[in-house]
């Protein structure tokens, strides 16, 4: 009875704790139209369709916590998060991090991913397992612009 007195004590107090955060904005300064020139910073990349590059990863979650797999990351705040497709872009910043890990290049041009997912017990195991291939870069030059230029749109 006393230890049943006790964990009922102890799950009202878990009960009743929580957490929270605060969040605050402000105005650092006026809004005012100002008319912003950036100067381009380009790029001399070493590249050809010979330079194949391949890389591969594997993670499996069991209960949405990754028990296996890779644990570096190559780092993309190119596309926006999503809820959804988290796990799977992991997956694929880690392939893309085999594919640049040691080598000689800088950056993949035109990266393919090929992404299966396998769900097993109802999807409370997944695994997932993504290769990454392209064509390997090298940066022999990066410099900047003196005067801005027009923007530039491919035609097709």
């Amino acid at each position: 009875m006393r230890k049943l007195r006790f964990l009922l004590a102890l799950s009202v107090v878990g009960l009743m704790t929580s957490c929270a955060s605060v969040s605050r904005t402000g105005v650092v300064a006026p809004f005012a139209y100002t008319e912003v020139h950036p100067n381009e910073i380009r790029a001399e990349v070493d590249l050809s369709e010979k330079n194949k590059v391949i890389g591969k990863a594997n993670q499996w979650y069991l209960l949405g916590v990754r028990v296996s797999g890779g644990n570096k990351y190559f780092e993309n705040n190119s596309e926006k998060p999503s809820l959804f497709g988290k796990r799977v872009k992991k997956a694929q910043s880690c392939a893309m991090y085999d594919a640049l890990d040691g080598g000689e290049y800088d950056i993949i041009a035109n990266p393919q991913y090929r992404n299966t997912v396998h769900n097993y017990f109802f999807g409370l195991v997944k695994g997932y397992k993504v290769s990454v291939t392209g064509y390997g870069g090298k940066v022999k030059k990066l410099y900047q612009h003196t005067e801005p230029t027009d923007y530039q749109t491919i035609q097709r």
